[in-house]
């Protein structure tokens, strides 16, 4: 492996760091929407949710996955438009890096920091266990 190979690869590292980066912010400022809209977060009461019956619970959570899928499309699409401060170091080209297209950082903070999601999921699997 050559040097100017490392040295691409290192810069390429860095700059998939970078991805992460803005991906965790944008998914930390999506929660924080997210939190303050009414079904999403506002008022929101788990106990609630332990009443309802599971049908109504899957279009829930079917819906609160939409809303996560189409945020991760604007995320993704919002990190595509934001330059890199690699871009062209060592002949890396940002836009060409994986690691933008997939949003994998964004749903794991929005999923995991979404507190109604969680719990919605979680209601819905101990439901579903309980009838076997």
């Amino acid at each position: 492996m050559s040097s100017n190979d490392m040295i691409f690869r290192t810069v390429k590292v860095l700059d998939i760091g970078y991805i992460s980066i803005v991906y965790f912010v944008l998914g930390f400022l999506a929660t924080l929407l997210l939190k303050n809209l009414p079904f999403f977060g506002k008022d929101y009461d788990e106990s609630k949710d332990q009443e309802k019956p599971i049908w109504q619970l899957i279009l829930e959570v079917l819906l609160l996955m939409w809303v996560v899928g189409v945020l991760g499309y604007f995320a993704r699409n919002i990190a595509m438009f934001l330059p890199s401060p690699l871009n062209g170091v060592s002949g890396l080209n940002h836009l060409n890096v994986k690691e933008l297209q997939h949003s994998f950082v964004f749903m794991f903070i929005v999923m995991t920091f979404n507190s109604p999601l969680s719990t919605k999921l979680r209601i819905l699997y101990s439901k579903i266990a309980s009838k076997k």
